[in-house]
């Protein structure tokens, strides 16, 4: 399977005229299918964006509704439905910002940061298969090229 992945890409690039856009973007989309693939056959305890709004709470502590939408490039309306589904579930709290009931934070639990760093190890060990036989300096290489891509996403979804 892989080989023929491989040749099938090597087709395709060589279809294109090597245009290195074209193969990024081809991959980004296979990507996103096996990504979507992978959520689906796995049966992880959170879904996506859960797993996302509590590890971003982890790595950067309580914080509004607001500025986690932000952070995480969604509207206001979606993130409150998210974060309600945690808050359900036990996962995240909301506390009333003092001086202001409208605006308030939110925080995980310690539930949710313990199923977060479930999670984040079944995570961590199935991205280090993928990678076992690149050497650690290719990883290092695709982590740094996958954020500054991950970061002019963003810088272009904010214009």
């Amino acid at each position: 399977m892989a080989r023929a992945r491989n040749a099938r890409a090597s087709a395709l690039t060589t279809a294109n005229g090597g245009d290195p856009a074209a193969g990024i973007e081809r991959e980004l989309l296979y990507l996103g299918r096996t990504l979507e693939a992978l959520q689906r056959k796995r049966r992880y305890p959170l879904d996506r964006s859960g797993f996302l709004i509590l590890r971003t709470l982890s790595e950067n502590g309580p914080t509004t509704v607001g500025h986690l939408a932000k952070a995480l490039l969604l509207d206001n309306s979606t993130m409150t439905r998210q974060i309600a589904a945690l808050e359900t579930k036990r996962l995240i709290l909301r506390a009333a910002q003092p001086g202001d009931r409208r605006s308030g934070t939110v925080a995980a639990t310690a539930a949710g940061e313990a199923m977060m760093r479930e999670m984040l190890a079944v995570r961590l060990t199935r991205v280090a298969g993928y990678v076992s036989g690149w050497t650690a300096t290719e990883q290092r290489a695709f982590a740094s090229l996958l954020g500054r891509l991950n970061g002019a996403i963003a810088a272009a979804l904010a214009d």
